[in-house]
């Protein structure tokens, strides 16, 4: 697993049903900025995509070695084959805030 500097978002596993938060494509290890949580919704093993629907691109940004991959509702579309190095913790302080304070 990549650790990121501010690794307080990363987390070794989750679980089907979980919020978590997508992590910005910097490596910072932050929360993307005006973002909502996403929803896992399938987790499986596999080789996670970048690119889905360019292998070539997928295989030189992302390898090819297959690890824990999740499918996650995002937006209301289903994205597939996102790394778990790319997903954070939703802490209960968090969606409380987000309870408290929905995102516009």
């Amino acid at each position: 697993m990549i650790l990121y500097p501010s690794s307080k978002y990363v987390v070794n596993m989750f679980v089907v049903g979980q919020l978590v938060w997508v992590l910005a494509s910097d490596e910072s290890g932050n929360i993307m900025p005006n973002r909502s949580p996403v929803l896992i919704v399938a987790k499986y093993i596999g080789i996670p995509r970048a690119f889905v629907y360019n292998d070539e691109a997928n295989d030189q940004v992302v390898g090819t070695e297959e690890k824990i991959i999740y499918d996650i509702l995002c937006d209301g579309v289903v994205e597939l084959g996102v790394d778990e190095d790319w997903l954070g913790v939703l802490s209960d302080e968090a969606i409380i805030k987000l309870i408290s304070n929905p995102i516009e």
